[in-house]
């Protein structure tokens, strides 16, 4: 992949989040050799799914016992704010193995 296609990817790559992770990872797949490149991919898949069940499963779990806490603002505006941040490390996560699949050349090195 040229370098400027390379650059091309991070120019449209979305601002989302409060937070650089998803252009460092970006960056990091599209500068790393051949294997790092699939391990990034293949762990950034791995991880988004976990986050997405885990925000899934807490959803329903709070959902279930929603009467029996008692919780203050704070707590209250910390969950969300947390819950922002696994959104944003899934889309980082997402971010990364969309990178991965639109460079065709790396994907193509790693089956061989």
């Amino acid at each position: 992949m040229g370098k400027s296609n390379r650059l091309e990817l991070l120019e449209h790559l979305p601002t989302v989040g409060s937070t650089d992770i998803p252009k460092t990872l970006v960056s990091a797949l599209i500068h790393a050799n051949k294997d790092d490149a699939w391990l990034m991919n293949s762990d950034a898949d791995y991880c988004q799914r976990k986050l997405l069940e885990y925000l899934v499963v807490s959803s329903r779990v709070l959902a279930e016992h929603r009467d029996e806490y008692d919780i203050s603002h704070e707590e209250l505006r910390s969950l969300g704010d947390g819950i922002a941040m696994i959104a944003e490390l899934i889309l980082s996560c997402n971010h990364v193995t969309t990178t991965y699949q639109e460079m065709p050349v790396t994907r193509a090195e790693a089956k061989s």
